[in-house]
């Protein structure tokens, strides 16, 4: 009532019920729910909800995709980044329109959980997205410099070793401290 625009959007997809997702999605033409989550969540964090996936659409996430096909694991669930990032740059929008209009949280609530940092505040999904990803990227190879590291053991005076330069076999007979 406070925001009718959303309505215009809102008529314009199917709704329907599904059990078999956990939550709430849309696929560009649907909006489809799990009604345990919608009962669980309540009417104001529905609310919320809702207007999230309408804004996945008014955004036309679906089309600006393109090959940002990367996967995460989130409890031991495959989740796109791309949907992570999409998130991300939605869930700013949602709460700065809830304060802007002073809506009281019985009207519309941010839900508990929800991907929301202020540090994407104002950035694109393709933005939060190549953020994201260099993360990502980031932190595999510290894990994998991490793993090569406790590959490593300790040398000894006598250990046997191969002279990197050369490619010669040798014995250790002193180390430098």
């Amino acid at each position: 009532i406070k925001c009718p625009m959303w309505i215009t959007f809102f008529s314009k997809l199917r709704i329907a019920e599904d059990s078999s997702i956990k939550t709430m999605c849309t696929d560009g033409k649907s909006i489809l729910y799990n009604p345990s989550f919608v009962i669980k969540l309540g009417e104001a964090k529905t609310a919320f909800v809702l207007v999230h996936e309408i804004l996945h659409n008014v955004n036309c996430h679906f089309a600006r995709q393109d090959d940002r096909n990367a996967i995460v694991y989130i409890d031991d669930e495959p989740t796109s980044l791309w949907n992570i990032a999409c998130d991300y740059a939605i869930n700013p929008m949602i709460k700065e329109m809830i304060e802007d209009h002073k809506m009281d949280k019985t009207s519309i609530d941010v839900p508990e959980k929800i991907l929301l940092d202020d540090k994407y505040k104002d950035m694109s999904a393709v933005h939060i997205y190549e953020e994201l990803l260099k993360e990502l990227k980031d932190k595999q190879q510290k894990n994998q410099n991490q793993q090569q590291n406790q590959q490593m053991r300790k040398i000894e005076v006598g250990d046997k070793v191969k002279i990197k330069a050369t490619g010669e076999l040798g014995r250790v007979t002193k180390i430098n401290p």
